[in-house]
C-alpha cells in the first residue's frame, strides 16, 4: 500500500511539474475602442493615418465622386478640410516623418469618368500643392523622408508589359528618380516601409511579402491578406483580410489582422456582422491602430473613424481558439466605450494550486 501510494504522488508530482512546461505565447487584446467620427449619407470618413508626433489625424471625407483631405486633432476635434474640388477623389493621406508635409492619392474624375490616377504632395496645411507623378497610388514615404514607395502599372519611362501587372516602384521624395523595383509576372502592390528603413512589405497576388528595398530577397510570410503595415517597433506586421468568412451581400467582409513580423501567431483584432474594416494605421508609439470601418446602408455606404488601444502584454497558453475581442457594431453611439479585456494573468492560479501540490509531496516521499 505504501509502495502504491509512492507512485501515485510521484504521478501526481510528474503531472504538476509538466503544467510548468506548458509554453506561453504573446497575444494581444484589445482595451477599448473610441469612435471619432459620425458620417452621414452626405459625408463618409476614411483612410486614417496618424502624424508622427501623435497628436493630429488625416483622413479623407466626402461621398460619391468628392473626397478631400482633412486633419484633425487626435480626438478628432478641430478638423480642417486641406483639399478639395468637384471631380477630385483624394485618398491614402500619408505623412512625413518630420510632419510638415502630406502625400497622398488622387483621382480625377470627369462627369464620373475615371482620368487618372496620379500622387501629390503638400504643407501639412494644405498650401503648395502639387503633382508628383501620374499612373501611380498608393503612397508610402520612408521613414528618412527622402523616398516615396507606390505601385502602378505602368510609369512614364519605364518599360511595363501587360503581364508584368501592378509593381512596385520607389523615387524621390520630390518625384525625380523613379525606380520600378520588383519585375514578376502578377501583381505587386500597396507598399509599406519598415520602421528602419531597410525592408518593404507588399502584397504580391493576395500573400502578404516582405523585400529588401532594392528590391531583393522577396520572402513570402505565408499569409494570405492586403494592406500590411509594421508595427513602429519593428516587431509586427497588422493587415486586412477576408479570412474570417464573414459575408454580406454576397461580398466577404474585411477584418484587421496583427502578427510577429515573420507571419507567425496572427490575431484577429476586429470582428462585427454587416461591416467592412479598412484602412488603418499605428499611433507612433505602437500602442493603438486608428482605422475605418463602413457600415453598409441605403442609399450608400458610410464609413467612419476608430481607435483600438492595443495590449501586447498579454500572456495565455496555447489553445485550439482565439477569444475574441471586442466586436464593432453597427450600433454604436457617441458614448461608446468598450468593455475592458481582462487580461491574462502570467502567474495562473492553476499554476499556483500545482505550486504548493509539489511541496505537500516532496514532503510525502521524503
Amino acid at each position: 500500500m505504501t509502495f502504491l501510494l509512492y507512485i501515485i504522488n510521484r504521478s501526481i508530482l510528474i503531472l504538476s511539474l509538466l503544467i510548468f512546461l506548458i509554453p506561453t505565447v504573446s497575444a494581444v487584446a484589445i482595451i477599448n475602442v473610441t469612435q471619432l467620427t459620425y458620417g452621414t449619407d452626405e459625408r463618409s470618413y476614411g483612410n486614417p493615418s496618424w502624424s508622427p508626433d501623435g497628436s493630429k489625424i488625416a483622413y479623407s471625407a466626402g461621398s460619391s465622386y468628392n473626397y478631400s483631405i482633412w486633419v484633425a486633432n487626435i480626438d478628432g476635434s478641430s478638423p480642417v478640410q486641406l483639399t478639395g474640388g468637384r471631380g477630385l477623389v483624394d485618398l491614402s493621406p500619408k505623412w512625413s516623418p518630420d510632419g510638415r508635409t502630406i502625400v497622398f492619392h488622387r483621382i480625377e474624375y470627369i462627369e464620373e469618368h475615371h482620368e487618372g490616377d496620379f500622387i501629390y504632395i503638400m504643407n501639412a496645411n494644405g498650401m503648395d500643392q502639387k503633382k508628383l507623378i501620374g499612373a501611380a497610388r498608393n503612397p508610402s514615404v520612408s521613414s528618412d523622408g527622402q523616398y516615396i514607395a507606390f505601385d502602378a502599372g505602368g510609369v512614364k519611362g519605364i518599360s511595363v508589359t501587360p503581364e508584368q501587372g501592378y509593381g512596385i516602384f520607389v523615387m524621390n521624395i520630390d518625384g525625380t528618380n523613379v525606380k520600378r523595383l520588383t519585375e514578376n509576372f502578377g501583381d505587386e502592390i500597396l507598399p509599406s516601409w519598415s520602421p528602419d528603413g531597410k525592408k518593404m512589405v507588399f502584397t504580391k497576388d493576395g500573400i502578404i511579402y516582405t523585400m529588401h528595398v532594392d528590391g531583393s530577397n522577396m520572402t513570402s510570410t505565408g499569409q494570405g491578406g492586403y494592406y500590411a503595415r509594421w508595427s513602429p517597433d519593428g516587431k509586427y506586421i497588422a493587415f486586412l483580410s477576408d479570412r474570417a468568412g464573414d459575408v454580406f451581400r454576397k461580398t466577404k467582409l474585411d477584418r484587421i489582422y496583427v502578427m510577429d513580423a515573420d507571419g507567425t501567431n496572427v490575431t484577429q483584432l476586429t470582428f462585427g456582422a454587416n461591416r467592412w474594416d479598412g484602412i488603418f494605421d499605428w499611433s507612433p508609439d505602437g500602442t493603438k491602430i486608428i482605422f475605418d470601418s463602413a457600415v453598409p446602408t441605403a442609399p450608400r455606404t458610410i464609413g467612419n473613424i476608430y481607435i483600438m488601444t492595443l495590449d501586447f502584454n498579454v500572456t495565455i497558453t496555447p489553445t485550439p481558439t482565439v477569444t475574441q475581442t471586442p466586436t464593432i457594431t453597427p450600433t454604436e453611439t457617441p458614448a461608446l466605450t468598450a468593455t475592458q479585456t481582462p487580461e491574462a494573468p502570467g502567474f495562473s492560479l492553476l499554476v499556483a494550486l500545482a505550486s504548493i501540490s509539489i511541496l505537500v509531496l516532496i514532503r510525502r516521499i521524503k
